[in-house]
């Protein structure tokens, strides 16, 4: 097959939703079948940057912030994104978010009839919370309008098929009045890269705890700093591993480790080749995010053996209970939080080792092959379905007319 992906990540980008793309889209090329790969990414020039008999890499230039390229399209570039589109013609396309270079490649597919399948990797009615507002806080009234709502809701309304990663935004998907098939696929892990790593010691001081992700509000790190105060000083340390996705909350993180004099260290970003290690090297993955469709960071510290202690979201619901950590209500004070920590890292080294081995086996059906094979397996059926439900460009005029440009921008 021909298959397109596109994301509004960059090649380096850390976030989940463009590794899943980057990674799935290697994955496949890959695969005994040779299927051919066109992968859309944002990046610094515009143009193709990586090319194989089987994948092709297309950038699309942006403006950096922090650790993120915003995709910025004009006339010219546009034209070059449709260019390619012709060129490699697309079975079918696959979106990771709703992104202006997705949007504008939706609209290719609907007037060329070729099938679509759109990833959400964020709850669908909370897209705004996840990261965005925190991106474009100048936005915000557009976040709030009907326009926005719409352009959002023509991914879920005109893709030919939706995959759901988890059962929260299966749920979340069942509020809308669609007529999109949905498809059940997590995201996958390269699990052979955690496989050999071998369980802490449990007796060893300190105790190192870890969190890996953008420093933000979403997740929370100003909780485990709260936490890290109820913990003897000398005996735990934290590392966060990540940049600030918004200005200011790397220096409110800053300020209360100095008041607290707790023993944190802001590590930022780490090639992702280098944190197997050192989540080998750590006792425990500590994480207070508010929301998490399915946590990347989450699924590698499980496969790594790492156990968690966590506030409920809609990952650590699915994968953290007493057999691989603990997993709090949203309630919970930070003082409870860091009990549970002390109760943990006294566990004798046998009764640790259960907690490493059952964090591996939480996730063990979820390594690249196995995603990848259904995957493939959805998107034959779109495929084979997309004449007989084609949508065409019925009903998207007045939308159009509406679009606030300032999403291009």
């Amino acid at each position: 097959m021909n298959i397109a992906f596109v994301s509004s990540a960059s090649a380096n980008s850390s976030g989940g939703d463009g590794r899943v793309a980057r990674e799935l889209a290697e994955v496949l090329s890959k695969t005994p079948s040779e299927n051919n790969i066109l992968l859309i990414l944002s990046g610094e020039e515009t143009g193709k940057t990586k090319t194989t008999k089987t994948f092709t890499q297309f950038e699309i230039s942006g403006r950096k912030k922090q650790d993120v390229i915003l995709p910025l399209l004009d006339p010219v570039k546009i034209n070059s994104l449709l260019k390619v589109l012709r060129d490699f013609s697309p079975d079918i396309i696959h979106f990771h978010d709703q992104g202006p270079a997705a949007f504008v490649s939706l609209l290719w597919a609907l007037k060329n009839k070729t099938p679509t399948v759109f990833t959400s990797h964020t709850i669908p009615s909370e897209v705004v919370t996840f990261g965005l507002a925190e991106l474009f806080p100048k936005m915000q009234s557009l976040f709030d309008s009907k326009v926005f709502d719409s352009y959002f809701d023509l991914f879920l309304k005109k893709s030919s098929a939706i995959i759901a990663i988890n059962d929260s935004v299966l749920k979340d998907l069942e509020t809308y009045d669609l007529e999109t098939p949905v498809y059940t696929i997590p995201n996958g892990r390269n699990l052979e890269n955690y496989a050999d790593l071998s369980c802490a010691d449990i007796t060893a001081t300190p105790k190192k705890l870890i969190f890996v992700g953008y420093l933000n509000k979403r997740k929370n790190q100003a909780y485990l700093i709260d936490a890290m105060k109820h913990l003897p000083k000398k005996e735990f340390e934290l590392n966060l591993i990540g940049v600030p996705l918004n200005d200011g909350y790397d220096e409110l993180l800053k300020n209360k480790v100095e008041k607290a004099e707790v023993l944190v260290s802001f590590v930022g970003k780490v090639p992702h080749k280098k944190i197997p290690k050192m989540l080998e090297e750590s006792h425990f993955f500590v994480s207070a995010s508010l929301k998490e469709v399915q946590s990347l960071s989450v699924l590698e510290a499980l496969a790594s053996g790492t156990p968690i202690v966590s506030l409920e979201n809609e990952t650590t619901n699915e994968f953290v209970d007493v057999s691989v950590g603990y997993n709090f209500p949203l309630e919970t004070a930070p003082k409870d939080f860091a009990a549970k920590l002390k109760e943990l890292a006294s566990l004798p080294q046998e009764d640790y080792q259960a907690l490493c081995l059952a964090a591996k086996e939480k996730v063990s059906h979820m390594d690249w092959s196995n995603v990848a094979s259904q995957t493939l397996e959805m998107y034959e059926e779109v495929v084979s379905e997309a004449g007989e439900h084609s949508k065409g460009l019925n009903g998207l005029k007045n939308l159009l007319k509406s679009v606030d440009m300032r999403l291009f921008e």
